[in-house]
């Protein structure tokens, strides 16, 4: 009987024993103590594994300047793999055969003769049980054999100060059994897990169609607690399942968060939704999860697979199009390079429907020619008397007398911003953040995408002009006794004469000062493009006295101004002030700055040509002459504005103003040179006459970018490496590293 007790144990241990095999991993009891998570960004709602979450944190800020499109990755993982279980170990020498036995039997056998355990059985346990084991199995594995039988015909083994209580499943656990945390015991018992990830609700979802009704005894939401009662292998089943599912599954989830720039996000939610959202119909139905983030107007996209975020960034980047008027917001624009008021002011005019001129009531010229005018003489305070004539680029206009003028641009022309496509002005603002140098444009996305578009054509590195001026005074003798543009047509110089033309009908010349030719203007390009080339040639013909050499380098479109000289007091404005009898006369003193006055203010296109306007004045104090009735001296000055035009490295020459000095003197006896009409044979009388031609050359360098600009200041430099300043009384030199670093730096003079 008893060999026939093992043998249908053992058919009933291998009938349990899957169930048995079910899971052994470690109890959620016993697994460590989670570390508090860190507080997450309010954008970033996981840090990727690895590397420094603050400097990724910073990088992802950088990145959301330029799109505005971020993507958190999850590790993906939700379950934990399968853990292996661990098989009774021990001899495997019980076979349990069993075939229509009594359950009471089966208990006496297995507890008492195998186990030879203590055990108590309620009278209401029986039933009939078949056991058939093919193979032998160990001792250690019975019990759990027994329990599944128990389980079978609705008993239960609960171990109980050392004695097994066998009894109904409904009567086994009250007050018999104390909850357990972390080891398992033989027999029927009580756990309670603690769950670290997942809600308690959750996981008993999971588990209810995985254990045996009944088994899920509470679930405490306030706690995250789960209560679970069941035999052995019941039990570790269940806590095997929990330790599956209870992860971190948000660092498993990717999150992205995608700025919208062009629509408000309450108007493409719905299509997101139903494209693939939980209202979509498709396979990513669920897979991805979309919530609306009104206050920064944007989505927060959750998925469990990083490359549907990807998918998903394309799809929203799509639908971030706006044709009509809605979703007004501030854009904030930080210029880069240039000037924002002025941007804001062009931008301006073009949405509002304005339009400014640069000039009003002026002076007509030919079109595509400027006005110029060259002026000489001398007459107290600033007097002058001009000669007009009109000088530009490759083509001179007749227009003669014309007041000369050196404004900016012209007309801007400017149409509606609902002309361009922008939307009326009431809807469209442009202001200027002077201090930060920044745009602020209020529009809808739509619009603010051709704004933007306009202001990076606009936001561009303002290229510089270096200027080479040389002011100097030709003698005109020999060759050149006709004057600079006779000398140049004549092919003595190899240079492109641009210009030239006679004096105009009905204008007379100033007596003793100039002489009746006009203004010219010559170019030489290639080798002979420079400076040097030019007065050289004329230096082998006559004599030549170089005023002036300034260098100054210049942004487009802004004025450059280089003041060599002095400022002459002269009398100005008198008042009379006091009573009658007591009267006193107040008299102002102006000062008039003299010497040479530069002013150039540069415009380059971009197939580098110079459009140079140009205000020159060279003026002298005329020693020992006063006005009759004024104190003040006599002012010789000569003066040139003009347009001219001409390409990067190639020298102007502007020129015409010719001077003549008429000198008479006598020399003689004393006293005999003096008589009349024979005193001429004791003397002599002396007539010199002497012309000078005032000459301008200047050849304009653009400078393109930084590394031109330090090309041209390294190129000055090596020009005056060689020069010494040689003092008179110590004999000392000027070295190399005492020259200044910045060459083109002007002292600035001090204000009267």
């Amino acid at each position: 009987m008893r060999k026939h007790s093992y043998a249908q144990l053992a058919m009933l241990m291998a009938y349990c024993l899957p169930v048995a095999l079910v899971g052994c991993a470690t109890q959620p009891g016993f697994l460590p103590a989670a570390k508090s998570p860190e507080l997450a960004s309010p954008i970033l709602l996981t840090a990727p594994p690895g590397g420094d979450g603050t400097q990724d944190m910073k990088k992802d800020a950088k990145k959301d300047d330029d799109n505005q499109m971020k993507i958190t990755p999850g590790t993906g993982v939700f379950v934990k793999p399968a853990a292996v279980i661990a098989v009774p170990s021990g001899a495997k020498d019980i076979l349990l055969n069993f075939e229509g036995a009594d359950l009471r039997e089966v208990v006496r056998v297995a507890m008492g003769d195998m186990l030879h355990e203590n055990y108590t059985i309620d009278p209401k346990v029986n039933g009939t049980v078949t056991i058939h084991t093919s193979q032998a199995v160990s001792r250690a594995a019975v019990p759990a054999i027994l329990e599944t039988v128990l389980r079978m015909n609705g008993a239960a083994m609960v171990r109980e100060n050392g004695v097994y209580k066998i009894a109904p499943i409904g009567n086994a656990l009250r007050g018999a059994t104390t909850p357990q945390v972390g080891n398992l015991q033989q027999g029927y018992s009580v756990q309670v897990v603690q769950l670290q990830f997942i809600s308690s609700r959750e996981m008993a979802k999971i588990l209810e169609p995985l254990v045996p009704e009944g088994s899920i005894l509470r679930v405490d939401e306030t706690r995250n607690l789960l209560i679970l009662a069941g035999a052995e292998g019941e039990m570790r089943h269940a806590l095997e399942t929990i330790s599956v599912f209870d992860l971190d599954w948000l660092a498993g989830m990717s999150v992205g968060l995608f700025t919208l720039k062009s629509v408000d996000v309450k108007s493409v939610m719905p299509e997101i939704e139903l494209l693939f959202g939980d209202k979509s119909k498709g396979p990513f139905a669920g897979m991805l999860r979309v919530i609306p983030m009104e206050r920064m107007n944007a989505l927060l996209v959750v998925s469990p697979r990083a490359q549907y975020l990807e998918q998903a960034k394309i799809w929203v980047e799509r639908l971030d199009r706006n044709g009509g008027k809605s979703g007004t917001r501030l854009h904030v624009y930080a210029v880069q390079n240039g000037n924002a008021e002025k941007i804001a002011a062009l931008l301006s005019q073009v949405i509002g429907g304005n339009s400014s001129s640069g000039s009003s009531n002026q002076p007509m010229v030919a079109p595509g020619l400027a006005a110029a005018t060259l002026q000489t003489g001398g007459a107290p305070g600033q007097g002058t008397s001009s000669l007009g004539a009109a000088a530009g680029g490759a083509s001179v206009g007749a227009a003669l007398g014309a007041t000369p003028t050196a404004t900016g641009p012209g007309v801007v022309a400017a149409g509606t911003g609902e002309a361009l496509g922008l939307g009326s002005a009431s809807t469209i603002k442009v202001i200027a953040d002077r201090d930060n140098n920044a745009l602020l444009v209020m529009a809808n996305g739509a619009e603010y995408e051709k704004i933007e578009e306009a202001i990076k054509k606009l936001d561009v590195v303002p290229r510089q002009v270096l200027v080479e001026v040389t002011i100097a005074e030709v003698t005109l003798n020999g060759a050149l006794s006709y004057g600079l543009e006779w000398f140049f047509s004549s092919g003595n110089v190899n240079g492109s004469l641009l210009n030239s033309g006679g004096i105009g009908a009905g204008l007379s010349t100033p007596t003793g000062s100039v002489s009746p030719q006009l203004p010219f203007s010559a170019v030489w390009r290639g080798a002979g493009g420079n400076i040097k080339a030019v007065l050289s040639a004329l230096a082998k013909t006559t004599k030549v006295n170089v005023l002036s050499s300034p260098h100054i380098m210049v942004t487009d479109n802004q004025v450059a101004k280089i003041n060599v000289g002095s400022s002459v007091p002269v009398q100005g404005q008198s008042t009379l002030t006091g009573t009658t009898a007591n009267t006193a006369i107040t008299t102002s003193v102006n000062y008039i700055d003299t010497g040479v006055v530069l002013s150039v203010r540069p415009h380059i296109n971009a197939g580098g040509l110079v459009t140079l306007e140009v205000s020159q004045e060279v003026s002298d104090v005329q020693i020992g002459v006063t006005t009759t009735g004024l104190n003040s001296p006599t002012i010789n000055k000569r003066s040139a504005q003009t347009i001219v035009a001409v390409q990067s490295g190639d020298t102007m020459v502007l020129g015409g103003l010719i001077k003549d000095d008429n000198e008479n003197g006598s020399s003689g006896l004393p006293f005999l040179s003096e008589i009349p009409v024979v005193g001429a044979l004791f003397g002599a009388k002396t007539q010199t006459k002497t012309r000078r031609e005032m000459i301008i050359t200047i050849t304009p360098r653009v400078v393109n970018d930084y590394q031109q600009a330090r090309d041209v200041t390294a190129e000055f430099r090596k020009k005056l490496t060689g020069m010494r300043k040689l003092n008179p009384e110590s004999g000392a030199t000027v070295k190399e590293s005492e020259i200044s670093a910045n060459p083109f730096e002007i002292e600035k003079s001090p204000a009267r």
